[in-house]
């Protein structure tokens, strides 16, 4: 029971602050239109600037130490929150407005090198399309309001760096470093867990009760 109790606070806080997250968006100037599907989700093909995007970056194979990667189940559960959670917005708190919310899911493998270079990828606004002529055709992106992710402290630290430089909101699910409690050097970082050392106060009166 308090497991699914504590699953659902933090469903809930995650479709609070991808909401604060989206008006941080709308405060820039930004207002569009966009078509939904079936599920909730912007209907593919159309012009992106009629949504806005909050890329999810989560780990979904690790490294086993053998040269090859395996499928984490961890990030299960929380890609499909992602989705619930946009679809949701997109339903219940966007359905009378002109604007719209879109994710993706990219895969980090835990690599802090790797997280960053998704970063900067997911919110560059234009990216290369292939031609026929010798010179790449672009393609405009949906404005990035904010990232979702990652789950570990490491990879949070170095995503949390890129974020301060780009002066982007980054939410994180699952990192309790107690270093990234200093707004001062992350003040664009938030996330729905306890840090550890909250954590650990918790254990310790836990303990001191019995």
């Amino acid at each position: 029971h308090y497991f699914i109790q504590s699953n659902l606070r933090l469903l809930r806080m995650k479709c609070l602050l991808l909401y604060i997250v989206l008006l941080m968006g709308l405060m820039r100037g930004v207002s569009c239109t966009c078509k939904l599907d079936k599920w909730g989700q912007p209907v593919p093909g159309q012009d992106p600037a009629k949504m806005f995007s909050v890329p999810a970056i989560m780990p979904i194979h690790t490294p086993n130490g053998k040269g090859n990667n395996i499928f984490y189940s961890g990030s299960a559960q929380g890609a499909e929150a992602v989705l619930y959670t946009v679809s949701y917005i997109n339903r219940n708190l966007l359905n009378n407005t002109d604007f719209c919310l879109q994710t993706h899911i990219v895969d980090n493998q835990m690599l802090a090198k790797l997280t960053v270079s998704l970063g900067m990828k997911q919110v560059g606004r234009l990216t290369s399309v292939p031609t026929l002529g010798s010179c790449p055709a672009t393609e405009r992106k949906p404005p990035v309001v904010g990232i979702l992710g990652p789950a570990t402290s490491d990879n949070a630290i170095a995503l949390a760096n890129l974020c301060n430089v780009l002066k982007i909101p980054q939410i994180s699910y699952a990192a309790t470093s107690l270093d990234l409690d200093d707004t001062a050097a992350y003040p664009y970082f938030l996330r729905t867990v306890p840090s550890d050392q909250i954590q650990a106060r918790a254990i310790l009166e836990i303990i001191s009760q019995r």
